[in-house]
Protein backbone atom coordinates (compact mmCIF):
# COMPACT_ATOMS: atom_id res chain seq x y z
CA UNK A 1 0.00 0.00 0.00
CA UNK A 2 1.35 3.45 -0.89
CA UNK A 3 2.29 5.90 1.84
CA UNK A 4 -0.43 8.43 1.00
CA UNK A 5 -3.15 5.76 0.85
CA UNK A 6 -2.00 4.32 4.17
CA UNK A 7 -1.98 7.76 5.81
CA UNK A 8 -5.47 8.55 4.54
CA UNK A 9 -6.76 5.31 6.09
CA UNK A 10 -4.90 5.50 9.42
CA UNK A 11 -5.32 9.26 9.92
CA UNK A 12 -8.61 9.77 8.08
CA UNK A 13 -9.90 12.28 10.65
CA UNK A 14 -6.97 14.64 10.21
CA UNK A 15 -7.92 15.64 6.67
CA UNK A 16 -11.00 17.80 6.26
CA UNK A 17 -12.51 21.24 6.61
CA UNK A 18 -12.04 23.62 9.53
CA UNK A 19 -11.29 21.90 12.83
CA UNK A 20 -11.02 23.22 16.38
CA UNK A 21 -7.65 23.03 18.11
CA UNK A 22 -7.78 21.71 21.67
CA UNK A 23 -5.99 24.58 23.31
CA UNK A 24 -6.50 27.52 25.66
CA UNK A 25 -8.73 30.10 23.90
CA UNK A 26 -7.01 33.29 22.81
CA UNK A 27 -7.69 36.47 24.75
CA UNK A 28 -7.50 39.86 23.02
CA UNK A 29 -5.89 42.38 25.36
CA UNK A 30 -6.41 46.07 24.64
CA UNK A 31 -4.06 48.96 25.34
CA UNK A 32 -5.20 51.26 28.18
CA UNK A 33 -7.13 54.29 26.98
CA UNK A 34 -8.16 52.77 23.65
CA UNK A 35 -11.35 54.36 22.34
CA UNK A 36 -13.91 51.91 20.85
CA UNK A 37 -14.91 52.25 17.21
CA UNK A 38 -18.38 51.25 16.08
CA UNK A 39 -19.93 51.54 12.61
CA UNK A 40 -23.70 51.92 12.53
CA UNK A 41 -24.39 51.06 8.90
CA UNK A 42 -23.16 48.23 6.71
CA UNK A 43 -21.15 48.78 3.57
CA UNK A 44 -23.15 47.99 0.47
CA UNK A 45 -22.61 44.61 -1.16
CA UNK A 46 -23.02 44.43 -4.97
CA UNK A 47 -26.27 42.69 -5.95
CA UNK A 48 -24.53 39.79 -7.79
CA UNK A 49 -22.59 38.96 -4.59
CA UNK A 50 -25.36 39.20 -2.02
CA UNK A 51 -26.49 35.55 -2.24
CA UNK A 52 -22.89 34.33 -2.04
CA UNK A 53 -22.10 36.55 0.94
CA UNK A 54 -25.20 35.41 2.80
CA UNK A 55 -24.42 31.76 2.06
CA UNK A 56 -20.84 32.14 3.30
CA UNK A 57 -22.01 33.82 6.51
CA UNK A 58 -24.43 30.94 7.09
CA UNK A 59 -21.65 28.41 6.45
CA UNK A 60 -19.30 30.13 8.90
CA UNK A 61 -22.05 30.30 11.50
CA UNK A 62 -22.85 26.59 11.11
CA UNK A 63 -19.14 25.76 11.45
CA UNK A 64 -18.90 27.68 14.72
CA UNK A 65 -16.51 30.27 13.29
CA UNK A 66 -18.89 33.19 13.86
CA UNK A 67 -22.06 33.82 15.85
CA UNK A 68 -24.89 36.30 15.40
CA UNK A 69 -24.84 39.28 17.75
CA UNK A 70 -28.09 40.82 19.03
CA UNK A 71 -26.90 42.91 21.99
CA UNK A 72 -25.32 46.36 21.81
CA UNK A 73 -21.53 46.31 21.45
CA UNK A 74 -18.87 49.00 21.89
CA UNK A 75 -16.91 47.71 18.92
CA UNK A 76 -18.22 47.04 15.42
CA UNK A 77 -16.15 46.90 12.23
CA UNK A 78 -17.24 46.92 8.58
CA UNK A 79 -17.29 43.74 6.49
CA UNK A 80 -15.39 43.56 3.19
CA UNK A 81 -16.33 40.62 0.89
CA UNK A 82 -13.52 39.48 -1.40
CA UNK A 83 -14.13 37.41 -4.53
CA UNK A 84 -11.71 34.49 -4.92
CA UNK A 85 -10.34 33.42 -8.34
CA UNK A 86 -12.77 30.47 -8.37
CA UNK A 87 -15.75 32.82 -7.95
CA UNK A 88 -16.48 32.03 -4.30
CA UNK A 89 -16.49 34.73 -1.63
CA UNK A 90 -14.21 35.24 1.35
CA UNK A 91 -15.58 37.24 4.27
CA UNK A 92 -12.99 39.79 5.39
CA UNK A 93 -13.37 42.40 8.11
CA UNK A 94 -11.65 45.78 8.31
CA UNK A 95 -10.00 45.55 11.75
CA UNK A 96 -7.75 48.57 11.23
CA UNK A 97 -9.24 50.56 14.13
CA UNK A 98 -9.32 47.54 16.44
CA UNK A 99 -5.71 46.66 15.61
CA UNK A 100 -4.57 50.11 16.70
CA UNK A 101 -5.62 49.23 20.25
CA UNK A 102 -4.66 45.53 20.38
CA UNK A 103 -1.70 44.58 22.58
CA UNK A 104 0.24 42.07 20.51
CA UNK A 105 1.87 39.15 22.33
CA UNK A 106 5.64 38.85 22.30
CA UNK A 107 6.49 35.95 20.00
CA UNK A 108 9.34 35.83 17.48
CA UNK A 109 8.06 34.44 14.20
CA UNK A 110 10.68 32.06 12.75
CA UNK A 111 11.95 32.18 9.21
CA UNK A 112 13.66 29.62 7.02
CA UNK A 113 17.09 30.68 8.29
CA UNK A 114 16.04 29.46 11.74
CA UNK A 115 14.77 26.10 10.47
CA UNK A 116 17.20 25.22 7.64
CA UNK A 117 20.15 24.18 9.87
CA UNK A 118 17.97 21.48 11.46
CA UNK A 119 17.43 19.85 8.05
CA UNK A 120 21.11 19.18 7.31
CA UNK A 121 21.45 15.68 5.82
CA UNK A 122 17.72 15.22 5.21
CA UNK A 123 16.66 13.64 1.91
CA UNK A 124 12.89 13.21 2.30
CA UNK A 125 10.36 15.93 3.06
CA UNK A 126 6.64 16.35 3.72
CA UNK A 127 4.74 19.62 3.95
CA UNK A 128 1.36 19.95 5.66
CA UNK A 129 -1.12 22.81 5.31
CA UNK A 130 -3.68 23.64 7.98
CA UNK A 131 -7.19 24.28 6.63
CA UNK A 132 -8.13 27.94 7.25
CA UNK A 133 -5.52 28.04 10.00
CA UNK A 134 -6.68 31.00 12.12
CA UNK A 135 -10.26 29.72 12.15
CA UNK A 136 -9.10 26.61 14.04
CA UNK A 137 -7.94 28.63 17.07
CA UNK A 138 -10.70 29.32 19.66
CA UNK A 139 -11.32 32.86 20.89
CA UNK A 140 -12.28 33.71 24.47
CA UNK A 141 -15.94 34.59 24.99
CA UNK A 142 -15.18 38.03 26.44
CA UNK A 143 -12.91 38.81 23.47
CA UNK A 144 -15.44 37.68 20.88
CA UNK A 145 -17.55 40.86 20.99
CA UNK A 146 -14.46 42.96 20.20
CA UNK A 147 -14.55 41.35 16.74
CA UNK A 148 -18.19 42.24 16.02
CA UNK A 149 -18.72 43.26 12.40
CA UNK A 150 -21.62 44.75 10.45
CA UNK A 151 -23.19 43.17 7.36
CA UNK A 152 -26.40 43.85 5.39
CA UNK A 153 -27.70 40.64 6.99
CA UNK A 154 -27.05 41.58 10.60
CA UNK A 155 -24.14 41.76 13.03
CA UNK A 156 -21.81 38.86 13.75
CA UNK A 157 -18.77 38.21 15.95
CA UNK A 158 -15.94 35.69 15.63
CA UNK A 159 -15.65 32.71 17.93
CA UNK A 160 -12.29 31.82 16.39
CA UNK A 161 -9.24 34.02 15.76
CA UNK A 162 -10.23 36.10 12.71
CA UNK A 163 -8.16 36.83 9.64
CA UNK A 164 -6.81 40.36 9.66
CA UNK A 165 -6.38 40.82 13.40
CA UNK A 166 -2.85 41.90 14.29
CA UNK A 167 -2.18 39.26 16.96
CA UNK A 168 -3.17 36.38 14.65
CA UNK A 169 0.30 35.39 13.37
CA UNK A 170 1.89 35.34 16.83
CA UNK A 171 -1.02 33.38 18.32
CA UNK A 172 -1.05 30.79 15.56
CA UNK A 173 2.73 30.35 15.69
CA UNK A 174 2.57 29.85 19.47
CA UNK A 175 -0.21 27.27 19.15
CA UNK A 176 1.65 25.35 16.45
CA UNK A 177 4.80 25.34 18.55
CA UNK A 178 2.79 23.92 21.47
CA UNK A 179 1.21 21.30 19.20
CA UNK A 180 4.55 20.02 17.87
CA UNK A 181 6.41 20.29 21.18
CA UNK A 182 8.69 17.30 21.78
CA UNK A 183 8.45 15.83 18.26
CA UNK A 184 11.63 15.28 16.24
CA UNK A 185 12.28 16.25 12.63
CA UNK A 186 9.49 18.78 12.20
CA UNK A 187 8.92 22.50 12.38
CA UNK A 188 6.25 25.02 11.47
CA UNK A 189 6.08 28.53 10.12
CA UNK A 190 2.52 29.67 10.68
CA UNK A 191 0.11 27.13 9.13
CA UNK A 192 2.78 25.36 7.07
CA UNK A 193 4.47 22.38 8.75
CA UNK A 194 7.50 20.58 7.36
CA UNK A 195 8.68 17.07 8.30
CA UNK A 196 12.13 15.86 7.25
CA UNK A 197 14.29 12.75 7.56
CA UNK A 198 17.61 11.33 6.43
CA UNK A 199 16.08 8.00 5.43
CA UNK A 200 12.64 6.87 4.28
CA UNK A 201 12.12 5.02 7.55
CA UNK A 202 13.09 8.00 9.69
CA UNK A 203 10.88 10.31 7.64
CA UNK A 204 7.86 7.96 7.81
CA UNK A 205 8.24 7.49 11.56
CA UNK A 206 8.37 11.24 12.15
CA UNK A 207 5.42 11.88 9.82
CA UNK A 208 3.27 9.31 11.64
CA UNK A 209 4.10 10.95 14.97
CA UNK A 210 3.20 14.42 13.68
CA UNK A 211 -0.11 13.31 12.15
CA UNK A 212 -1.03 11.45 15.33
CA UNK A 213 -0.34 14.57 17.42
CA UNK A 214 -2.28 16.82 15.04
CA UNK A 215 -5.22 14.41 15.07
CA UNK A 216 -5.21 14.30 18.89
CA UNK A 217 -5.27 18.11 19.07
CA UNK A 218 -8.20 18.45 16.68
CA UNK A 219 -6.37 20.29 13.91
CA UNK A 220 -7.54 19.68 10.33
CA UNK A 221 -5.29 19.61 7.27
CA UNK A 222 -6.00 20.60 3.68
CA UNK A 223 -5.25 17.35 1.85
CA UNK A 224 -4.94 19.04 -1.56
CA UNK A 225 -2.13 21.31 -0.36
CA UNK A 226 -0.14 18.62 1.48
CA UNK A 227 2.92 17.05 -0.18
CA UNK A 228 4.15 13.68 1.11
CA UNK A 229 7.62 12.13 1.10
CA UNK A 230 9.15 14.26 -1.63
CA UNK A 231 12.85 14.68 -2.35
CA UNK A 232 12.17 18.35 -3.14
CA UNK A 233 9.38 20.54 -1.74
CA UNK A 234 8.23 24.12 -1.87
CA UNK A 235 8.24 25.66 1.59
CA UNK A 236 7.85 29.26 2.67
CA UNK A 237 8.70 30.61 -0.77
CA UNK A 238 11.75 28.38 -1.22
CA UNK A 239 12.69 25.01 -2.66
CA UNK A 240 14.06 22.57 -0.06
CA UNK A 241 16.09 19.49 -1.02
CA UNK A 242 19.06 17.50 0.27
CA UNK A 243 21.29 19.97 -1.61
CA UNK A 244 20.11 22.99 0.36
CA UNK A 245 17.82 25.96 -0.22
CA UNK A 246 17.11 27.92 -3.37
CA UNK A 247 14.41 30.40 -4.39
CA UNK A 248 11.11 29.09 -5.72
CA UNK A 249 11.40 29.12 -9.55
CA UNK A 250 7.85 30.44 -9.75
CA UNK A 251 8.84 33.44 -7.67
CA UNK A 252 12.00 33.94 -9.72
CA UNK A 253 9.94 33.70 -12.90
CA UNK A 254 7.60 36.35 -11.57
CA UNK A 255 10.62 38.62 -11.27
CA UNK A 256 12.33 37.77 -14.54
CA UNK A 257 9.05 38.34 -16.41
CA UNK A 258 8.30 41.54 -14.53
CA UNK A 259 7.63 44.70 -16.50
CA UNK A 260 9.70 47.76 -15.67
CA UNK A 261 8.13 50.03 -13.02
CA UNK A 262 6.31 53.16 -14.11
CA UNK A 263 6.13 54.92 -10.72
CA UNK A 264 7.98 55.20 -7.42
CA UNK A 265 5.39 52.95 -5.76
CA UNK A 266 5.97 50.21 -8.34
CA UNK A 267 9.73 50.68 -7.99
CA UNK A 268 9.54 50.05 -4.24
CA UNK A 269 7.68 46.80 -4.95
CA UNK A 270 10.32 45.74 -7.47
CA UNK A 271 13.16 46.48 -5.07
CA UNK A 272 11.30 44.55 -2.37
CA UNK A 273 11.36 41.44 -4.55
CA UNK A 274 15.03 41.98 -5.38
CA UNK A 275 15.67 42.15 -1.65
CA UNK A 276 13.87 38.81 -1.18
CA UNK A 277 16.40 37.17 -3.52
CA UNK A 278 19.47 39.03 -2.25
CA UNK A 279 21.00 36.10 -0.37
CA UNK A 280 20.67 33.84 -3.42
CA UNK A 281 22.48 36.21 -5.78
CA UNK A 282 26.29 36.39 -5.57
CA UNK A 283 26.35 40.01 -6.77
CA UNK A 284 23.61 42.00 -8.46
CA UNK A 285 24.60 43.84 -11.65
CA UNK A 286 26.91 46.79 -11.14
CA UNK A 287 24.46 49.08 -12.91
CA UNK A 288 21.77 48.53 -10.24
CA UNK A 289 22.64 51.89 -8.73
CA UNK A 290 20.67 53.95 -11.31
CA UNK A 291 17.52 52.14 -10.11
CA UNK A 292 18.05 52.59 -6.37
CA UNK A 293 19.04 56.23 -6.85
CA UNK A 294 15.46 56.95 -7.96
CA UNK A 295 14.27 56.07 -4.44
CA UNK A 296 16.26 58.87 -2.83
CA UNK A 297 14.40 61.78 -1.31
CA UNK A 298 13.99 64.83 -3.56
CA UNK A 299 14.84 62.79 -6.67
CA UNK A 300 12.53 63.30 -9.64
CA UNK A 301 11.10 60.20 -11.32
CA UNK A 302 12.98 59.62 -14.57
CA UNK A 303 13.07 56.04 -15.87
CA UNK A 304 15.29 56.02 -18.93
CA UNK A 305 17.61 53.78 -20.93
CA UNK A 306 20.14 53.60 -18.11
CA UNK A 307 17.54 52.34 -15.62
CA UNK A 308 16.04 49.89 -18.12
CA UNK A 309 19.48 48.45 -18.87
CA UNK A 310 20.12 47.95 -15.16
CA UNK A 311 16.68 46.42 -14.68
CA UNK A 312 17.19 43.83 -17.42
CA UNK A 313 20.70 42.99 -16.18
CA UNK A 314 19.43 42.32 -12.67
CA UNK A 315 16.62 40.07 -13.93
CA UNK A 316 19.11 38.09 -16.00
CA UNK A 317 21.35 37.72 -12.97
CA UNK A 318 18.48 36.43 -10.86
CA UNK A 319 17.41 33.86 -13.44
CA UNK A 320 20.77 32.10 -13.13
CA UNK A 321 20.91 31.85 -9.31
CA UNK A 322 22.21 28.64 -7.75
CA UNK A 323 21.38 26.80 -4.55
CA UNK A 324 22.81 27.68 -1.16
CA UNK A 325 24.10 25.12 1.30
CA UNK A 326 22.57 24.55 4.71
CA UNK A 327 24.42 26.17 7.60
CA UNK A 328 26.15 23.58 9.80
CA UNK A 329 27.36 24.78 13.19
CA UNK A 330 30.16 22.17 13.35
CA UNK A 331 31.85 23.32 10.14
CA UNK A 332 34.56 25.96 9.94
CA UNK A 333 32.88 29.28 9.12
CA UNK A 334 34.25 32.08 6.96
CA UNK A 335 32.96 35.63 6.41
CA UNK A 336 34.30 37.78 3.58
CA UNK A 337 33.61 41.48 3.26
CA UNK A 338 34.48 44.19 0.77
CA UNK A 339 33.46 47.69 -0.18
CA UNK A 340 33.19 49.79 -3.31
CA UNK A 341 32.78 53.54 -3.60
CA UNK A 342 29.02 53.25 -3.04
CA UNK A 343 28.30 49.85 -1.46
CA UNK A 344 29.42 47.08 0.87
CA UNK A 345 29.06 43.34 0.28
CA UNK A 346 29.42 40.23 2.42
CA UNK A 347 29.41 36.46 2.01
CA UNK A 348 28.91 33.77 4.65
CA UNK A 349 30.64 30.50 3.72
CA UNK A 350 31.66 27.20 5.29
CA UNK A 351 34.25 24.56 4.49
CA UNK A 352 32.77 21.37 3.04
CA UNK A 353 34.78 18.63 1.37
CA UNK A 354 37.88 20.80 1.03
CA UNK A 355 36.12 23.76 -0.57
CA UNK A 356 34.20 26.83 0.55
CA UNK A 357 30.46 26.67 -0.12
CA UNK A 358 28.09 29.67 0.11
CA UNK A 359 25.54 29.90 2.93
CA UNK A 360 24.22 33.45 2.44
CA UNK A 361 24.94 36.72 0.67
CA UNK A 362 24.25 40.30 1.73
CA UNK A 363 24.86 43.81 0.47
CA UNK A 364 23.71 47.35 1.00
CA UNK A 365 24.43 50.84 -0.29
CA UNK A 366 26.56 53.28 1.64
CA UNK A 367 24.81 56.34 3.01
CA UNK A 368 25.90 59.75 1.76
CA UNK A 369 27.89 60.24 4.98
CA UNK A 370 29.54 56.81 4.72
CA UNK A 371 30.65 57.50 1.15
CA UNK A 372 32.83 60.31 2.53
CA UNK A 373 34.65 57.91 4.86
CA UNK A 374 38.36 57.26 4.36
CA UNK A 375 39.24 53.99 2.62
CA UNK A 376 40.24 52.16 5.79
CA UNK A 377 37.06 53.35 7.52
CA UNK A 378 34.93 51.94 4.70
CA UNK A 379 36.77 48.62 4.88
CA UNK A 380 36.30 48.51 8.66
CA UNK A 381 32.61 49.32 8.22
CA UNK A 382 32.21 46.52 5.65
CA UNK A 383 33.77 43.91 7.96
CA UNK A 384 31.75 45.06 10.96
CA UNK A 385 28.46 45.16 9.05
CA UNK A 386 29.12 41.69 7.59
CA UNK A 387 29.51 40.18 11.07
CA UNK A 388 26.38 41.94 12.32
CA UNK A 389 24.36 40.86 9.28
CA UNK A 390 25.26 37.21 9.89
CA UNK A 391 25.20 37.50 13.70
CA UNK A 392 22.72 34.63 14.16
CA UNK A 393 25.30 32.28 12.63
CA UNK A 394 28.41 33.74 14.30
CA UNK A 395 27.66 34.67 17.90
CA UNK A 396 28.68 31.79 20.16
CA UNK A 397 31.27 30.29 17.78
CA UNK A 398 34.72 29.69 19.28
CA UNK A 399 36.15 31.42 16.22
CA UNK A 400 35.57 32.15 12.54
CA UNK A 401 37.70 33.65 9.77
CA UNK A 402 36.96 37.23 8.72
CA UNK A 403 38.53 37.90 5.33
CA UNK A 404 39.49 41.31 3.93
CA UNK A 405 41.54 42.38 0.91
CA UNK A 406 42.68 45.60 2.65
CA UNK A 407 45.98 44.69 4.34
CA UNK A 408 46.23 47.75 6.66
CA UNK A 409 42.92 46.69 8.22
CA UNK A 410 44.42 43.53 9.78
CA UNK A 411 46.72 45.19 12.36
CA UNK A 412 44.04 47.79 13.07
CA UNK A 413 41.40 45.15 13.86
CA UNK A 414 43.75 42.91 15.85
CA UNK A 415 45.25 45.70 17.99
CA UNK A 416 44.18 45.94 21.62
CA UNK A 417 44.83 49.69 21.77
CA UNK A 418 41.67 51.30 20.41
CA UNK A 419 43.06 54.80 21.00
CA UNK A 420 45.43 54.39 18.07
CA UNK A 421 42.55 53.72 15.67
CA UNK A 422 40.70 56.50 13.81
CA UNK A 423 37.71 57.75 15.80
CA UNK A 424 35.12 56.22 13.44
CA UNK A 425 36.95 52.90 13.50
CA UNK A 426 36.96 52.89 17.30
CA UNK A 427 33.18 52.57 17.44
CA UNK A 428 33.19 49.97 14.67
CA UNK A 429 35.81 47.90 16.51
CA UNK A 430 33.76 48.10 19.70
CA UNK A 431 30.83 46.63 17.76
CA UNK A 432 33.05 43.69 16.80
CA UNK A 433 33.91 42.83 20.40
CA UNK A 434 31.03 40.35 20.73
CA UNK A 435 32.40 38.26 17.82
CA UNK A 436 35.35 35.84 17.99
CA UNK A 437 36.71 36.79 14.59
CA UNK A 438 40.16 35.91 13.26
CA UNK A 439 40.95 38.68 10.77
CA UNK A 440 42.92 37.54 7.72
CA UNK A 441 44.14 39.31 4.60
CA UNK A 442 43.49 37.71 1.20
CA UNK A 443 44.22 39.16 -2.27
CA UNK A 444 41.30 41.01 -3.83
CA UNK A 445 41.10 38.54 -6.73
CA UNK A 446 40.13 35.83 -4.23
CA UNK A 447 37.36 37.94 -2.73
CA UNK A 448 35.27 38.04 -5.90
CA UNK A 449 31.81 37.46 -4.39
CA UNK A 450 31.99 40.12 -1.68
CA UNK A 451 33.60 42.50 -4.16
CA UNK A 452 30.80 41.95 -6.68
CA UNK A 453 28.16 42.43 -4.00
CA UNK A 454 29.73 45.69 -2.86
CA UNK A 455 29.51 46.97 -6.42
CA UNK A 456 25.85 46.03 -6.72
CA UNK A 457 24.40 46.84 -3.30
CA UNK A 458 20.81 46.67 -2.15
CA UNK A 459 19.20 49.73 -0.63
CA UNK A 460 19.30 50.05 3.15
CA UNK A 461 16.33 48.10 4.53
CA UNK A 462 14.27 48.53 7.69
CA UNK A 463 16.09 45.47 9.04
CA UNK A 464 19.41 47.25 8.55
CA UNK A 465 18.10 50.35 10.34
CA UNK A 466 16.74 48.27 13.22
CA UNK A 467 20.07 46.44 13.43
CA UNK A 468 21.90 49.76 13.52
CA UNK A 469 19.79 50.96 16.46
CA UNK A 470 20.43 47.75 18.41
CA UNK A 471 24.16 47.91 17.71
CA UNK A 472 24.38 51.59 18.68
CA UNK A 473 22.78 50.79 22.03
CA UNK A 474 25.30 47.97 22.49
CA UNK A 475 28.22 50.26 21.64
CA UNK A 476 26.99 52.95 24.03
CA UNK A 477 26.88 50.33 26.78
CA UNK A 478 30.42 49.14 25.99
CA UNK A 479 31.80 52.67 25.78
CA UNK A 480 30.40 53.51 29.21
CA UNK A 481 32.14 50.51 30.80
CA UNK A 482 35.31 50.40 28.66
CA UNK A 483 38.51 51.10 30.72
CA UNK A 484 40.49 54.11 29.54
CA UNK A 485 43.83 53.39 27.85
CA UNK A 486 47.02 54.35 29.72
CA UNK A 487 48.22 56.54 26.83
CA UNK A 488 44.98 58.55 26.87
CA UNK A 489 45.17 58.76 30.67
CA UNK A 490 48.66 60.31 30.45
CA UNK A 491 47.33 62.97 28.06
CA UNK A 492 44.45 63.78 30.43
CA UNK A 493 46.82 64.00 33.42
CA UNK A 494 49.09 66.45 31.61
CA UNK A 495 46.14 68.58 30.47
CA UNK A 496 44.70 68.57 33.99
CA UNK A 497 47.98 69.89 35.44
CA UNK A 498 47.91 72.78 32.94
CA UNK A 499 44.22 73.63 33.57
CA UNK A 500 44.02 76.36 36.22
CA UNK A 501 40.32 75.82 37.01
CA UNK A 502 40.70 72.07 37.49
CA UNK A 503 43.74 72.60 39.73
CA UNK A 504 41.64 74.93 41.85
CA UNK A 505 38.91 72.27 42.12
CA UNK A 506 41.45 69.59 43.08
CA UNK A 507 42.91 71.81 45.81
Amino acid sequence: MGLVKRLEEIHADVFGKTGLLKTEPVKINMKPGTQPYCVTTARRVPFPLQKKVKAELERMQAAGIIKEVKETTDWCAPMVPVVKPNGSVRICVDFKRLNEGVKRPHCMLPNLDDIAPKMVGSKFFTTLDASSGFFQIPLQEDSSLLTTFMTPFGRFAFQRVPMGISLGPECFQTKMKETLEGLEGCDAIMDDTIIFGRTKEEHDRRLDAVLKRIEERGLKLNREKCKFKETEVKYFGHIISEHGVRPDPEKVKAITDMQSPSSLTELRTVCGMFNYLSKFVPGLATDLKPITDLMKADTAWAWGDEQQKAFEAVKKKISSTSALEFYHQDRKTVVSADRSSYGIGATLMQWKGGQLVPIAYASRTLTDAERRYAQIEKECLASTWACEKFAKYLIGLDSFDLLTDHKPLVPLMTSKDLDRAPVRCQRLLLRLMRFNAKVQHVPGKKLVIADALSRSPLTVTKEDKDLSEVVSAYVDFVEESWPIAESRLDVLRAATVQDAELQQVIQ
